[in-house]
């Protein structure tokens, strides 16, 4: 029996490949359904940095690196207006079922992010005197279920 995955990949079902000992299970639907699932975080999260960005644009800074990774952090957005360096994490959220985006700038995660930004200042060639560090909270509700 032939069936189409969330892909379209054309998948067989076991017992007919000549594995006769171990039928199908459907086990292969919550890995399809995992994957699935960590790409619409992935898009979501695209989209809230995308916003993210068109705010600061609009509010004049000039977007230096997106989604700025190294060894030891990563940052989502760096920009710079007039004297300031600013250093942008942005969490987007469909709801508050898991709770705030903020509340996920943890400790350790802000550890991370200066430990990131110290990386991007080692490089740094511009004339900047103070840096901020920011967070963007996109909450999105009226995004929840469609296709991002």
């Amino acid at each position: 029996m032939e069936r189409k995955g969330y892909n379209g990949m054309i998948k067989k079902n076991k017992k007919e490949k000549g594995n006769e000992n171990r039928a199908w299970t459907g086990a292969e639907d919550f890995v399809d359904a995992g994957k699935k699932a960590q790409n619409y975080r992935k898009a979501v999260g695209y989209a809230g940095e995308e916003l993210a960005a068109l705010l600061l644009l609009q509010r004049g800074y000039r977007i230096l690196a997106r989604n700025f990774s190294c060894q030891v952090g990563e940052i989502d957005i760096i920009a710079e207006k007039d004297d300031l360096l600013s250093f942008v994490e942005v969490k987007t959220r469909l709801s508050d079922t898991y709770g705030a985006g903020r509340l996920a700038v943890n400790r350790p995660k802000q550890r991370h992010l200066r430990a990131a930004a110290q990386v991007y200042l080692q490089e740094y060639t511009g004339s900047c005197r103070e840096i901020s560090f920011d967070l963007i909270e996109i909450r999105a509700e009226h995004l929840r279920g469609l296709a991002i």
